[in-house]
């Protein structure tokens, strides 16, 4: 197996921008907005945890220099938190994808 673009290829492995353009391609073709709504919303959402991820504690920082010295462990305890909230959420949202719901079809 290779590495490429931050995804696993190789036999039986799809790449995260092909199994996108699948769960559109599939939603459109089916004329099921609230599908395409939610892979929309998934994508976004992996988007942002991961920048909230790197960011916060990043920004920590900015905390150091700019902070008189008795607020930075109040703000380094809040950053920590921030972080520890949005890396379970990164992790949930690195899955395979968002998960179908019933169609109108369906009932």
């Amino acid at each position: 197996m290779t590495r490429s673009v931050g995804v696993l290829t190789g036999p039986g492995v799809v790449p995260r921008k092909a199994q996108t353009e699948a769960w559109t391609s599939k939603a459109i073709d089916a004329d099921d907005f609230e599908s395409y709504k939610v892979g929309i919303i998934h994508d976004w959402l992996r988007t942002l945890t991961v920048l909230a991820a790197i960011l916060v504690p990043l920004f920590f920082v900015l905390d150091y220099l700019m902070l008189p010295n008795e607020l930075l462990p109040r703000f380094g305890v809040y950053r920590l938190i921030s972080t520890a909230i949005a890396l379970p959420s990164w992790w949930s949202c690195a899955g395979p994808g968002p998960v179908p719901g019933p169609t109108s079809t369906d009932t």
